[in-house]
């Protein structure tokens, strides 16, 4: 587990803070980061992309 430290500043586009990682599917996120952060996590997978729009979403290819 990697501890961070240190002082946010949030600004004009918004406030940051620090959270617990158990908290961040409760917080009000950009659409599709937590699968967009499962691949950041994932050590065998480096690519998330939308290949094609689907009916009433889009395609989702990890990789």
């Amino acid at each position: 587990m990697t501890e961070f430290t240190g002082t946010l500043q949030s600004s004009e586009e918004g406030e940051v803070s620090w959270v617990q990682k158990d908290q961040i599917p409760n917080l009000d996120l950009a659409y599709d980061m937590l699968p967009l952060m499962e691949m950041m996590e994932a050590p065998d997978k480096s690519e998330f992309f939308y290949p094609r729009r689907t009916e009433d979403d889009w395609e989702k290819k990890i990789f």
